[in-house]
């Protein structure tokens, strides 16, 4: 009988056990809720759209990612959103970019939305094309434009001014060998998914 109620006692505990160990939590490949809620995640009202002008009208882009570190240091700072930095974007034909020009001095722009001007707080960009150019391309060539010591600074918001002033001899225009990804946003009368319904 004392043999009986041990073999008992032990399937009991037998059986406790492989219930517990069954049940216990353990680590499980991600469930479709975990992933549901990783993708869920819409950047859309966090992405920094960045102001520029072309032709004399306010374009929107965003800029994705440069070939020199120190401007993509310079950009993430810009909009406190990550700028990648990719050496291999200088393997593009430079004959095959679009220009954007930034500017190094001139109009201080602090307190000014969205971003208190251009990369380094001066006048926002100018940029030489559009969707719909024939020279057009997301891949811009940086070009630094710099005020002479005795000009008058003022805004700018077309290539044409920019070249008469640079003809003036009132500033300076130093191309770069930077590489930037700037995808359009929104362009005159355009928007990247279709009419713009803001003039």
């Amino acid at each position: 009988m004392k043999n009986i109620t041990i073999a008992i006692v032990a399937l009991v505990i037998g059986i406790i056990g492989t219930v517990l160990v069954t049940n216990s939590p353990k680590e499980s490949a991600p469930t479709i809720a975990q992933e549901s809620e990783i993708s869920s995640e819409n950047p859309y009202e966090r992405l920094p759209v960045i102001d520029g002008y072309y032709e004399g009208e306010k374009v929107w882009f965003i800029h994705t990612d440069v070939s020199d570190e120190g401007m993509a240091k310079r950009l993430t700072n810009m909009v406190g959103f990550n700028t990648v930095h990719v050496p291999k974007l200088t393997d593009v034909d430079a004959s095959k970019l679009s220009k954007l020009y930034v500017f190094t001095n001139g109009l201080k722009q602090v307190g000014v939305a969205p971003w208190e001007g251009g990369p380094f707080g001066y006048q926002i960009d100018i940029l030489d094309s559009i969707p719909g150019d024939s020279t057009y391309t997301s891949l811009r060539n940086p070009n630094l434009v710099t005020w002479s010591d005795d000009a008058t600074p003022r805004l700018l918001t077309s290539m044409e001014e920019l070249l008469k002033a640079k003809k003036n001899g009132e500033l300076f225009i130093k191309p770069t060998d930077i590489v930037v990804n700037v995808p359009m946003m929104k362009w005159p009368g355009k928007y990247l998914g279709g009419e713009s319904k803001i003039r």
